[in-house]
């Protein structure tokens, strides 16, 4: 059985970093009826999917037009390492009708499944919602 440290699965396990780095890019704006995919999910160790299924979202703040969800992807992890994709996911944000612009924070929690345990991360953006 492969054991790893608590550090090292945390480290690998939330490694998801969105696709635009910056803090300044941690914006995310979309109109009526868009969708925008977020950032990548995954769990790699060794260059091997630790996940047992497609990760799950849970939406802490944000605005009822929007909805979030995963879309079940091959992910390429960063930095290099890995030469193939590993199982993971795509955040992807959805946008219904906006009424009025919308302006405040979208928190959520990514939840991961491995053979170990249930883990979790969170992120916040900056929403802008416009009709």
């Amino acid at each position: 059985m492969l054991r790893i440290s608590m550090a090292a699965a945390a480290l690998a396990l939330f490694a998801a970093a969105p696709i635009a780095a910056s803090a300044a890019e941690k914006t995310l704006a979309l109109k009526s009826n868009e969708t925008s995919d977020i950032m990548p999910v995954y769990g790699v160790k060794d260059c091997k999917s630790l996940l047992t299924s497609v990760p799950e979202i849970e939406v802490l703040q944000g605005a009822p037009e929007l909805t979030l969800s995963v879309r079940a992807d091959k992910i390429l992890p960063p930095g290099g390492k890995c030469k193939e994709k590993v199982d993971g996911g795509v955040i992807v944000a959805k946008v219904g009708k906006v009424e009025k612009p919308f302006d405040g924070p979208l928190t959520f929690r990514v939840k991961y499944k491995t053979k170990d345990a249930t883990r979790q991360s969170a992120h916040t953006f900056d929403l802008k919602l416009f009709p």
